[in-house]
């Protein structure tokens, strides 16, 4: 495992959730859907930040299990 390549991996999927979320936050312009729409996205992005963060404390042996390391999978 590249654990750079990893650590840049959390860093752009935090990115791209913490843009979703704004998005989802301050507009509030947009209907009920595309709000559903923009959280459900954002619950995938926790996913797949947990599963990376995961793998990195698991190079370094240690963290933590995250609650939402399976979230979709449920």
């Amino acid at each position: 495992m590249n654990i750079g390549q990893k650590i840049n991996d959390l860093i752009v999927t935090h990115i791209k959730l913490w843009h979703k979320t704004t998005i989802a936050r301050n507009d509030l312009d947009i209907n009920m859907k595309e709000r559903v729409a923009l959280f459900m996205e954002t619950r995938q992005f926790n996913v797949l930040r947990s599963q990376i963060k995961a793998e990195i404390d698991l190079a370094f042996g240690s963290g933590y299990v995250d609650p939402k390391f399976d979230y979709v999978g449920s």
